[in-house]
């Protein structure tokens, strides 16, 4: 069980943390066991609550958390580079305006443009300024993977801002 008690968050909130919990055991290996197909179906009730851009983000969700795990760039446009890095300036500036949704897709585009970690810690600041920590933690993590003193001093930024995080009572 996570750390948040699902029941007393958002359905959007409890189905991103559903979503990361599913994405785990499919990096192991094990996107077919039956715990993962009781994560499935949990999935369901919070899915059928949200909106229709609340279940949009949730799919582009999966693209970052597909990328995440394959890393594959798609194909380049070096031509588009410049325009992407004006337009990915001034989402950045817009992202403390609530503009969250703007900058992650640009990121989705950008990994022919950036560094992976560059785009990583982006990735985390956007999810974690729409309200999704679990989520940034897991780009955080990402980037440890790559460059552990970086991810170390982002974190510390980015704390900031502490999300809060409910205790289970699950015992």
């Amino acid at each position: 069980m996570s750390k948040l008690l699902l029941e007393d968050v958002t359905p959007v909130r409890r189905y991103s943390v559903l979503l990361l919990e599913l994405d785990e055991w499919i990096a192991v290996g094990k996107g077919d066991d039956d715990e993962a197909d009781r994560i499935r179906e949990a999935m369901d009730a919070p899915w059928y609550r949200m909106t229709e851009s609340q279940q949009a983000l949730m799919g582009w969700l999966t693209v970052d958390l597909d990328r995440l795990a394959d890393e594959t760039p798609p194909p380049a446009d070096s031509e588009g580079k410049d325009l992407w890095k004006i337009e990915l300036r001034q989402a950045w500036r817009d992202l403390n305006h609530g503009e969250e949704e703007r900058i992650l897709s640009l990121l989705r585009r950008g990994f022919e443009f950036a560094p992976a970690t560059t785009l990583f810690f982006m990735q985390a600041r956007a999810w974690q300024v729409a309200g999704f920590p679990e989520v940034a933690t897991r780009f955080l993590q990402k980037l440890e993977q790559r460059d552990r003193e970086m991810a170390i001093g982002l974190l510390e930024i980015l704390q900031e801002e502490p999300p809060v995080l409910l205790e289970s009572n699950v015992g």
